[in-house]
């Protein structure tokens, strides 16, 4: 095998530190995905976790509860259409 070969072979996904800006970033669409009017939250194409997700966040009041249920939001999140989402937000800018 040469050297090239058993690079791939080690490859084992991506770093930890890519999952993480990863993670971030699907947290700060959450947040941006949080903060909108209702109205134009019913145009974007969210399940009903997200909607509910989304709807506790509008009932907490406490800053740390609200960055903590931020940290759900992200996790729900990674099961959403992020790029359907994403465009549907472009467009409704």
């Amino acid at each position: 095998m040469t050297d090239i070969e058993e690079e791939f072979e080690e490859y084992s996904g991506p770093s930890k530190s890519q999952v993480k800006r990863e993670m971030h970033a699907l947290q700060a669409l959450g947040q941006k995905i949080c903060e909108l009017p209702k109205k134009q939250l019913s145009k974007l194409p969210l399940s009903d976790i997200m909607m509910k997700a989304v709807e506790e966040w509008h009932r907490i009041k406490k800053n740390e509860a609200k960055r903590r249920h931020l940290q759900y939001v992200g996790r729900v999140m990674r099961t959403e259409d992020t790029e359907s989402i994403q465009l549907a937000l472009d467009k409704s800018d």
